[in-house]
């Protein structure tokens, strides 16, 4: 079973996410980690994921950008720089729809950019055709 690593540091935000990941919890398992500290450590097996199996690695990333203890933008390009994530699908949740951080997202290499809206329907749609595209692009 892969792993989905979902970055989130809104509890609300978070819940909506993982309620639109039902539809794939039964082929992955879904590691939450709400900041950005923390996906670090488990994305490079660090602090408390020091004992993280390899095989563990994430097959896809949902990255908000605005985190604490570090924000997205900076986890993604420090995943882009690594021989481990260059290309896992990153998928960029996020409340904002600023033309420059849509832009630099891309620039750093996201593969997709999803704004998270208050209607639910759209949302959890959006979210699985993402999710189908880029899981099975992963393998």
């Amino acid at each position: 079973m892969s792993t989905i690593l979902l970055v989130e540091d809104n509890a609300d935000d978070a819940e909506l996410a993982l309620i639109g990941l039902k539809h794939v919890s039964d082929r992955h398992h879904i590691e939450l980690a709400t900041d950005g500290r923390q996906a670090l450590e488990f994305l490079y097996a660090e602090g408390r994921y020091a004992h993280r199996p390899s095989q563990d690695d994430p097959a896809l990333v949902l990255l908000d950008i605005n985190l604490p203890n570090g924000n997205g933008l900076s986890i993604l390009q420090r995943m882009r720089a690594s021989r481990e994530y260059h290309k896992t699908p990153v998928l960029i949740l996020t409340s904002s729809d600023d033309l420059i951080d849509i832009a630099q997202t891309r620039q750093f290499g996201a593969n997709s950019y999803l704004q998270k809206t208050v209607d639910y329907r759209h949302f959890t749609s959006r979210l699985h055709q993402e999710l189908d595209h880029w899981l099975a692009q992963a393998g």
